[in-house]
């Protein structure tokens, strides 16, 4: 499993990933990689891309050399392994950008498939990305008003609105001097709760409802209530009576 690290070419017969230039070419191909770890790995001479699907019939890695580029550099097809999609592409480091694209079928009212080739897509993987989109919806929404319009396949592409993924190097985010609390699991809360829906119609918390830094704040503004009691629970009942999405108490 080592050899892929370092093996960017491969002896007849060529199983190399197809690669297509957008103007900008490549003085070594690249090969098929590893299916393992999933998510862009930085490895010596290169990067190795993985990213699962099993009803996939082709995926294909977008590669952008510039982060003001439109449109990818590169478009390399990935190799199937199994229910895993992977290729090692030598010339890459931490700091470039890329997408997916993955081709199937689209048969939401069959199976509930929805693959769209025009939906550029980030790495479900990814560990940072370069922002927000308000791209194009995977569907065909011309006739908004139309309850069946998601069955219809969208044909606008997306990859200009869509933010990227990043690539980084394991160990080297930036956490500013974040560290993790190490609470013991007896002392600890465990919360399922919907983010944006939890927060979005705080009006105090201003750009920050709908976030985690949103959710934040709400938590820190109660946590200096009394203590729940078997007989009087006086706590803020704002918090005790506030739902997530699907109806549930978190708090």
């Amino acid at each position: 499993m080592e050899e892929w690290k370092v093996n960017v070419g491969l002896d007849k017969p060529d199983f190399r990933p197809k690669v297509e230039f957008h103007g900008v070419e490549s003085d070594v191909p690249p090969a098929m990689g590893s299916p393992s770890p999933l998510g862009a790995t930085v490895v010596e001479k290169g990067v190795n891309f993985a990213v699962a699907s099993e009803s996939a019939k082709r995926v294909q890695l977008l590669i952008f050399d510039q982060p003001e580029a439109k449109q990818p550099s590169r478009t390399v097809d990935l190799t199937r392994t199994d229910n895993t999609w992977h290729a090692f592409v030598a010339d890459l480091g931490p700091g470039a950008q890329y997408l997916y694209r993955v081709h199937g079928d689209y048969t939401p009212a069959i199976d509930g498939s929805r693959a769209n080739e025009k939906m550029a897509l980030i790495d479900p993987y990814s560990k940072a990305v370069t922002g927000g989109t308000n791209g194009p919806l995977a569907f065909d929404n011309s006739n908004p008003v139309d309850a069946n319009r998601h069955l219809k396949k969208g044909t606008t592409d997306s990859v200009e609105e869509m933010p990227r993924s990043i690539v980084l190097k394991a160990g080297e985010f930036d956490w500013k001097g974040d560290k993790p609390p190490n609470i013991h699991v007896a002392d600890s809360d465990v919360l399922e709760v919907n983010l944006r829906g939890f927060t979005a119609g705080e009006k105090h918390l201003g750009v920050k409802a709908g976030t985690y830094l949103g959710l934040y704040r709400l938590r820190q503004h109660h946590e200096h209530q009394p203590p729940a009691s078997t007989q009087n629970d006086s706590r803020d009942s704002s918090l005790l009576e506030r739902r997530d999405a699907c109806g549930r108490l978190p708090l």
